[in-house]
């Protein structure tokens, strides 16, 4: 659903279970299965959810591209 997020985390080396923790380290607490659900667009990503992925990867893409939806 977020091509440029899944390419992004893949690239940098980055696991849902790695996440899930660097998340967590942030105060928000997340399941593997949960970040499955909303990288896929089964549920929604919040913008602070958003905001410290983007500063977990290290991304330099803004929040827009970086979570643009694929287009069908």
């Amino acid at each position: 659903m977020y091509p440029n997020w899944n390419a992004e985390y893949a690239r940098k080396g980055f696991t849902l279970n790695q996440l899930a923790d660097e998340l967590e380290k942030r105060g928000i607490k997340r399941t593997v299965a949960t970040l499955s659900l909303k990288f896929i667009g089964k549920a929604p990503i919040t913008l602070k959810e958003a905001k410290a992925l983007k500063e977990i990867v290290g991304t330099e893409l803004s929040l827009d591209v970086l979570f643009k939806e694929a287009e069908s």
